[in-house]
């Protein structure tokens, strides 16, 4: 029976409904993950800027604070600190716009505040407000922000830009940190603190000697003092950091805070001390430079006048021992180098000890001092007073010598590093213990140099030795050397 089918089926099948679903699915989870990595990439580049712009402000804060301490001049600390955080940022336009206000701030209107806008190329934004919080110190407030384009982010209906921040602060002067009342003597009572009137310190009480207080002190602080003080006498009041803030009696409320009584306390260093061994050191000096060809060496002693600058610039190294500048100091550090470091010639890098620093300590500042050295083929066994050996175990001939052997046949090349090496004396007997006092007793070794590689393989074994050295050539003294130690790896410089 013969059987008519179209050739067509009328009704399509249920998979080719499907057709076509599998494509859009792959295009829609396509754009799903090109936003999930224009989000990565965005938000990548968000934290590599705020990372940047806390290191700038945070660099700046402690430079406003570094240079207000050392010269008292508000408008010298901002534009110095500004600075830093352009070059911090890589903003080499220059400021754009700035402006500057000032206003009377605190409980009793009496401190001043100063505040610094500033704009640069780039969407870069910096605010700078400088108060003047007397006792609690002068407080110098960084706030930077940057409008970050976003790159993918945009292309899904997103912003073009995304606000990015950071703030440091820094005080200087603060009683909190800096002791309102300091006694450097050491006897007893050297703080003595009572009768019948009240007495409120906001800061620390310190003192090297002994504390003798009564209740009528009201220290909003600590109290530190030697074994024997009584600080816990004392009636402790809450206190803060806010400017203008009056200390009062507890209980505190956060954020005030309450001072205590630590004793005994760490003696404090007298920075007008003398130390004892400034008698020992009073021999004339006068500065010899280039004494030691491709340096200078000074010796501790009285120098009648010291310049660093013109004709007598070069490296000097300082030998231990105390240093008196009778017409005082004076180094303007151009094209100069003055310290006691010791470093080894061709001193290696702190990342990579098979590579050289650069520069090396002895060649920063414009100057060319540090050691070099060089590894070669030494020549045959040349001692003419002893056979020459054929073989190293046993021994023989007697009183034989050899060249530089490798007893296991490695066949490698060997590592070569040298440090630098010094003797010195100090001349207080009294110093104890006096391990120092007989001459060269103490010895400074520097950390090691590079490792080089000496230029063939070091061969020969125990029965067949080789009578090859390494010769190591001082091309340049380092600085302070007197001796160096040589040290070999058969591994090479990787072992």
């Amino acid at each position: 029976m013969r059987f008519i089918e179209p050739s067509t089926p009328t009704r399509p099948r249920k998979r080719s409904l499907q057709e076509g679903q599998a494509i859009v699915l792959i295009a829609l989870l396509i754009l799903v993950l090109f936003g999930m990595l224009g989000l990565a990439i965005d938000s990548g580049r968000g934290y590599v800027d705020r990372r940047d712009q806390q290191t700038a402000v945070d660099a700046a804060a402690l430079s406003a604070g570094d240079w207000y301490e050392n010269y008292s001049d508000l408008t010298l600390s901002i534009n110095q600190s500004v600075a830093l955080y352009q070059r911090d940022l890589r903003i080499y336009s220059g400021i754009q716009t700035s402006n500057h206000t000032f206003a009377f701030v605190g409980a009793t209107g009496a401190l001043r505040q100063d505040t610094y806008t500033y704009t640069f190329a780039g969407s870069y934004a910096l605010t700078v407000v400088a108060t003047d919080t007397q006792f609690n110190g002068y407080q110098f407030q960084y706030t930077t922000s940057h409008d970050l384009p976003l790159a993918f982010i945009q292309i899904f209906g997103g912003s073009r830009t995304v606000p990015i921040s950071a703030t440091a602060t820094s005080i200087v002067g603060n009683q909190r940190q800096t002791p309102a009342l300091l006694t450097l003597s050491t006897s007893a009572c050297a703080t003595n603190l009572t009768g019948s009137a009240q007495l409120t310190v906001l800061g620390d009480v310190y003192t090297n000697g002994t504390a003798c207080l009564d209740s009528n002190l009201h220290e909003a602080g600590n109290c530190y003092g030697g074994a024997g003080s009584n600080c816990n006498v004392a009636q402790y009041y809450c206190y803060n950091s806010d400017p203008g803030y009056v200390p009062k009696p507890p209980p505190c409320v956060a954020p005030d805070i309450q001072g205590t009584a630590i004793v005994p306390a760490p003696t404090l260093p007298d920075p007008g001390f003398l130390a004892t061994s400034v008698g020992y050191y009073s021999t004339a000096r006068a500065y010899s430079q280039w004494n030691r060809g491709t340096w200078t060496e000074m010796y501790p002693g009285a120098y009648g006048s010291f310049h660093l600058t013109g004709g007598s610039a070069s490296c000097a190294f300082l030998d231990p021992g105390v240093y008196q500048w009778t017409n005082g100091y004076s180094s303007d550090a151009n094209g100069s180098m003055l310290s006691n470091e010791l470093r080894a010639p061709d001193e290696a890098l702190w990342s990579n000890p098979n590579s050289v620093a650069n520069p090396q300590f002895w060649d920063q500042n414009g100057v060319s001092c540090a050691g070099h050295f060089t590894v070669a083929n030494g020549a045959p066994q040349t001692v003419t007073l002893l056979p020459t050996c054929t073989n190293l175990s046993p021994v023989s001939p007697a009183g034989c010598h050899s060249g530089i052997t490798d007893t296991q046949s490695r066949n490698n090349k060997w590592g070569v590093e040298l440090t630098s090496v010094r003797f010195d004396q100090f001349l207080d007997p009294s110093v104890s213990p006096p391990t120092c006092y007989p001459p060269s007793s103490c010895k400074r070794e520097s950390a090691p140099s590079e490792c080089q590689l000496t230029p063939n393989a070091v061969v020969g074994n125990l029965h067949s030795p080789s009578n090859i050295g390494i010769t190591v050539n001082i091309t340049r003294n380092a600085p302070g050397a007197q001796y160096y130690n040589v040290y070999l790896n058969p591994y090479g410089c990787d072992g």
